[in-house]
């Protein structure tokens, strides 16, 4: 029997059987995140109408549909469970919802803080945060945020026979 590792950009060692233990934990978190809201919320699975159906316009005129606040509410719980089950697995080598850029001058990657983005939002409505990134799950070298090695984004749509529309 084989094993598979990977090698990350610091020469860290990524074991395949712990990778596959990371996205057995990340696909059971989607999966109990999906029925636990749809149970909460619906009694059960939704209907097409149910998830095409609108709730609200946002601010722009767009609209908020049943399938959006759903799959906000699921995000939401799953990434709690990503943070309660990785803990134990690996401390110190993951981030939740960490957003990055590159710095204009240097190429480099950088973190942006909840504080810089808010301040950004407040002073400009963001305007200088486009092109950052916020994965949901980065696993990365103990403790550095900007050494990763693998990273993951839950998706849900309304209906598991939906195909998600990027």
């Amino acid at each position: 029997m084989a094993a598979a590792a990977t090698l990350s950009s610091d020469g860290e060692i990524f074991s395949g059987k712990l990778r596959a233990a990371v996205e057995k934990i990340l696909q059971e978190c989607a999966v109990q995140a999906h029925e636990a809201v749809n149970r909460r919320r619906l009694g059960g699975d939704p209907t097409r109408e149910q998830c095409e159906e609108i709730l609200k316009w946002d601010p722009s005129g767009q609209p908020v549909t049943r399938a959006m606040k759903l799959g906000e509410e699921k995000h939401a719980e799953a990434i709690e469970c990503a943070r309660n089950r990785l803990s134990q697995l690996l401390p110190g080598r993951f981030s939740l919802e960490q957003r990055y850029r590159h710095t204009p001058t240097t190429g480099q990657l950088e973190l942006v803080s909840p504080e810089q983005h808010q301040e950004s939002m407040r002073k400009n409505q963001g305007k200088d945060m486009k092109g950052t990134l916020v994965p949901d799950v980065v696993i990365h070298a103990q403790g550095n945020p900007l050494k990763t090695q693998f990273v993951y984004d839950f998706k849900f749509p309304c209906l598991f026979s939906n195909r998600p529309k990027w």
